[in-house]
């Protein structure tokens, strides 16, 4: 998906066909995200914030660095 579509996206997980047996733990993982400004919680899910873009666009160097340790 295109990061741009995606920020503008709201996502629930009714879109994304999360189980419902694993929406509590989805339901907990979004919050989480929100809490330092990831995620921002409207009325029918959450959207992605510009930093979560920025973490998002980082995170192939992370995962190298991780990896390289």
């Amino acid at each position: 998906m295109n990061r741009k579509i995606f920020a503008q996206a709201i996502v629930n997980s009714d879109s994304l066909g999360v189980a419902e047996s694993m929406q509590p733990v989805f339901h907990r993982l979004l919050s989480k995200l929100a809490q330092p400004g990831l995620l921002e919680r409207s009325a029918n899910g959450y959207r992605a914030t510009d930093k979560f873009q920025v973490v998002a666009g980082s995170a192939d160097e992370v995962l190298r660095s991780f990896i390289s340790d």
